[in-house]
């Protein structure tokens, strides 16, 4: 996944690059260089088996003056595995506010702005986001690999959800 956005430090466009994997990148000035820099490593504290791992990042509407981004991943619980019950990893928003001088993301200052409900397994995890017009935060939830999920309205599969920028409804 990869998101556009104005740098915080020098007004100039940067790149912010997701991998599958848990790696954060950001291109400086993406014009005129290809060197990425890491701003933040999941990659030990998320799933990234089969469909699971980050699956998109989007800036907030007004990032040039509150630099928080989004990003949506499966955290991660004991080896990934797919057991029924609570135990099994959860897909979660987070909120990131973007260091104005190092573009870092600080893991620890986080905000989890939504959790989904258990994994059923490795697949179909949704995981689109974006921002209305509206100013809402649009987030998708695939069916965790059982169809028969999406129907029932009290569950957290197949859904798309709106949401506040802090994750009320």
């Amino acid at each position: 996944s990869a998101t556009f956005v104005r740098s915080p430090k020098t007004t100039r466009p940067i790149l912010l690059l997701a991998a599958k994997s848990g790696r954060i990148s950001v291109l400086e000035n993406p014009d005129d260089s290809s060197d990425a820099s890491t701003i933040l490593d999941l990659r030990d504290r998320i799933c990234h088996n089969g469909e699971r791992g980050v699956q998109n990042i989007v800036p907030h509407p007004d990032f040039d003056n509150n630099r928080w981004i989004y990003i949506f991943y499966t955290e991660h619980k004991d080896r990934c595995l797919e057991e029924a019950g609570d135990d099994t990893p959860k897909n979660v928003v987070a909120r990131f506010q973007m260091n104005p001088e190092t573009l870092d993301l600080d893991y620890n200052d986080r905000q989890v702005i939504w959790r989904g409900a258990p994994s059923i397994k490795w697949n179909h995890n949704g995981g689109a986001m974006d921002f209305g017009n509206d100013g809402m935060l649009y987030i998708t939830t695939g069916d965790s690999g059982d169809r028969s999920v999406v129907e029932p309205l009290d569950n957290l599969h197949g859904c798309i959800l709106r949401l506040t920028d802090v994750g009320d409804v």
